[in-house]
């Protein structure tokens, strides 16, 4: 409902100007507003507004009413729920697969990288060690490194002319030699001599008691690690696994490693993953196990 005022026009009547004298013409009291002549007063009669003897009527107001939008505001497409203790999963996939009668190696991981302290996404964990061979990193990335520099240095370009044997032997003798390197760290910071030493003249030098807690450290020593190497050998692809414990394992039809390669695996054996796949199915397949550890 819309109210609407009118105003009718009264003699000798002016809107009040406060702080000026006011003025009476023929008995009426004009106030605020001192006229000098007559002729002046009548000339602003048909000017001055007058109110309307009928008030207007009351009009009750509605309380103000919260205006929602049309279409909502946009969401997020992931809604983040965070747990009271959050990890963040790394994994490294490997599938073989073919494409085109050929036969192909599909490597997919993800760039997280975590410390006691603090993590970061900007780390790659694929490393060429030479003669088309790879080696996907998981665990601590020095350590990582420096294993896949040791099969580098070792495999360099001559696995075209080795066997599978030698291969296997090869990469074996790489995780082993590490392992005797990181012994030989510990001898040196524990007593400050060699390894080597300590194997030859550690009965006659140490008491029986230390020597058999320095070899059970020796023996839980881990490579910090774990990789997964692969490459064509033969004409066929080949994946192995090297584990912490510096043991070597041949692995058919695809390999996951990782803090978040259990998840990944039963969702690669729900598919039914094998390395007959074709290449397109097998992407889908081990990129679903990648973002389903994920979760």
């Amino acid at each position: 409902m819309i109210s609407t005022q009118s105003y009718h026009v009264q003699p000798g009547y002016a809107p009040p100007r406060h702080g000026l004298p006011s003025r009476s013409f023929g008995g009426r009291a004009v106030p605020g507003l001192p006229f000098r002549t007559e002729a002046e007063r009548v000339g602003l009669r048909s000017i001055i507004p007058t109110p309307c003897p009928h008030p207007p009527c009351n009009i009750h107001r509605r309380p103000a009413v919260r205006q929602i939008p049309l279409r909502p505001h946009p969401q997020p497409v992931k809604k983040w729920v965070y747990a009271i203790n959050p990890v963040a999963d790394t994994i490294c996939i490997a599938g073989v697969c073919q494409h085109k009668n050929e036969p192909r190696v599909i490597l997919c991981s993800d760039k997280r990288v975590e410390s006691d302290f603090s993590g970061t996404d900007t780390v790659s964990k694929f490393r060429h060690i030479g003669d088309g061979w790879w080696a996907a990193m998981s665990g601590g990335t020095g350590s990582a490194q420096l294993l896949s520099d040791l099969y580098r240095f070792t495999l360099g370009e001559k696995t075209a002319k080795l066997t599978v044997s030698q291969v296997e032997a090869k990469l074996l003798r790489c995780a082993q030699i590490r392992k005797r390197q990181l012994a030989n760290e510990l001898s040196y910071s524990r007593f400050g001599i060699s390894y080597n030493y300590i194997l030859k003249h550690g009965k006659e030098q140490f008491p029986e008691d230390i020597l058999k807690q320095f070899m059970l450290d020796v023996q839980q020593i881990g490579l910090g690690c774990d990789l997964i190497i692969t490459g064509m050998l033969e004409g066929s692809p080949r994946l192995y696994y090297v584990g912490h414990d510096a043991t070597v394992m041949p692995i058919e039809g695809s390999l996951c490693v990782g803090s978040g390669y259990t998840l990944a695996s039963a969702a690669l054996n729900e598919r039914r993953y094998s390395k007959h796949m074709d290449l397109f199915e097998a992407l889908y397949y081990v990129y679903e196990a990648k973002r389903f550890s994920e979760s």
